[in-house]
């Protein structure tokens, strides 16, 4: 939560004749900075509306976020809308404003239903990626490696969260709070596994989207999952072993690599962070947690 000193906040209802209208206004926070805040339902011709809330609302310099809270809408709009938000330069985040008391407010919890999850994808919305790794893991190590050479081709950067040990479970949630990635990648290693219900807890409570490469973590609470289905793996694993028990040569096994993936969203942490996944990325998901 961030502490407001002043609210400028007066909404400007566009034309329309839909009282849940996306209506727009600014927020100014305690370090100066100024947000476009967006509630309510996005319409076909959204892009044009907030344009000319911008511009009935020029000050010289266009806010560099938008706290958007919307139950969804027309779809088009919603992509227009993000095109518009990429075009300018504007991140997006899921919140409302909740004034309070002596001229003070908070960012309080939003949602983003249906279509307005196209207004994030088109906006520039993902810059700065946290990943949770183990440098003593050498698959963790050579993903560290591949998403640091990754990174600069998807205009992201890297906030690199080495975990050692379980017990350095807090010192990597401090360092999340103080560099505030936007999101996390958070590698499967053995070390995560014994803390990712704590991990899960956290990012929840801290409204971070996490996606990680086994499909166990996204069922006890963290967002999403793309990986080798394990089971599959471990049931080639059990096969092996029956094989060279009876007696083969390893030299004659061949070596397999995954064919079969799955993506796993847990839609209760979605639900937990403000998010409702499109139906294209629902429609490709193997398994929905909740």
């Amino acid at each position: 939560m961030r502490r407001l000193v002043h609210l400028a906040f007066v909404f400007a209802l566009m034309a329309s004749g839909d009282a849940h209208a996306m209506s727009y206004g600014l927020a100014a926070f305690q370090n100066g900075s100024t947000v476009i805040v967006a509630e309510g339902r996005i319409h076909r011709n959204e892009a044009a509306r907030l344009l000319s809330f911008l511009q009935a609302t020029a000050t010289g310099c266009v806010p560099r976020t938008l706290v958007i809270s919307s139950p969804g809408g027309e779809l088009l709009g919603a992509v227009w809308l993000g095109q518009i938000l990429r075009q300018l330069g504007i991140r997006t985040v899921v919140g409302s404003i909740a004034a309070v008391a002596y001229g003070q407010a908070t960012l309080g919890a939003g949602r983003c239903h249906s279509a307005c999850v196209f207004a994030l994808m088109g906006a520039p919305n993902l810059e700065r990626v946290g990943l949770i790794w183990q440098p003593a893991n050498s698959g963790s190590a050579q993903g560290q490696k591949d998403l640091d050479a990754a990174a600069p081709r998807l205009g992201l950067s890297v906030v690199s969260i080495p975990l050692h040990t379980p017990g350095d479970v807090e010192r990597v949630f401090a360092t999340v709070r103080e560099m505030r990635p936007q999101a996390l990648v958070i590698h499967p290693t053995p070390i995560v596994g014994r803390v990712y219900n704590e991990i899960a807890a956290f990012t929840i409570a801290e409204r971070l989207p996490t996606i990680t490469g086994n499909s166990a973590f996204a069922r006890e609470g963290l967002l999403m999952s793309y990986g080798p289905d394990w089971a599959a793996q471990w049931r080639l694993a059990a096969h092996y072993t029956d094989q060279l028990l009876r007696g083969a040569k390893v030299a004659d096994l061949p070596v397999q690599q995954p064919t079969r993936f799955e993506l796993v969203l847990n839609l209760r942490t979605a639900r937990a962070l403000g998010m409702e996944p499109p139906d294209t990325l629902l429609a490709r998901a193997d398994e929905e947690i909740g």
